[in-house]
């Protein structure tokens, strides 16, 4: 975060103002994280995270945050607590149902998403698609309730766009013309269209031949529960 050519650097022009960061809990987003805490000491953070099973979303950034990673930031502020209390809001929420967000936001990093490499297709468009859909309304929303302000929006992608290129494949623009709301539809209606499938007549038929070789000897309920 130092300063480049001329001009102030980042760390100077975050100094005071309040950005919000998603995927804390990956390795990105941790990353960043601690690096606006310990680097860029005037900065305010909120991050979204989602409870996760009995564990609030509170909970969850205070463990974050007791990581030795952290321990620079941590100390300085006199412990987590005090930390939490002063400078790292918690949003809880996630991508699937994207809360309201700060009014006086200054920046949002988006670094969540799925980033496996075959996640369930309507799962991973939900995520990466619909979320980040999501997040962006949430954003104008916050906008407009506040001083009328663009919020900077960075948006760290997890897409995979090399194809089936060997060698070094320099970071740029994709050009592509693709229907992103035919996309999106397709995307979200494949669990559907693969459970539908999966009780065709034929495919039906070919389990139960299956599991009567299988299990015939245990007797037709066996082979039907198989099937």
């Amino acid at each position: 975060m130092a300063a480049t050519g001329s001009g102030p650097g980042v760390a100077e022009r975050l100094a005071g103002r309040h950005v919000l960061l998603t995927g804390v809990t990956g390795f990105v987003g941790e990353a960043l994280l601690r690096l606006l805490l310990v680097e860029v000491p005037d900065v305010r953070v909120s991050v979204l995270v989602r409870p996760k099973g009995s564990t609030s979303a509170a909970a969850r950034v205070a463990t974050l945050l007791g990581k030795p990673v952290f321990a620079p930031a941590v100390e300085v502020a006199g412990g987590v607590e005090p930390l939490l209390a002063a400078r790292v809001g918690v949003v809880a929420g996630d991508l699937s149902d994207v809360p309201a967000l700060p009014d006086d936001l200054d920046a949002v990093v988006h670094c969540a998403g799925d980033v496996s490499f075959d996640p369930p297709v309507d799962a991973a468009f939900t995520t990466n698609v619909v979320g980040t859909r999501d997040l962006l309304a949430r954003l104008r929303e916050a906008e407009e309730r506040g001083d009328g302000r663009a919020v900077h929006y960075v948006h760290v992608s997890t897409a995979y766009v090399s194809g089936r290129r060997s060698g070094t494949v320099p970071e740029g623009p994709v050009a592509h013309d693709v229907d992103l709301e035919a996309e999106l539809a397709w995307g979200l209606a494949q669990r559907e269209e693969l459970e539908r499938r999966s009780r065709d007549a034929d495919r039906l038929e070919a389990q139960r031949r299956r599991a009567e070789r299988e299990h015939g000897r245990a007797g037709l309920l066996t082979a039907a529960a198989a099937s």
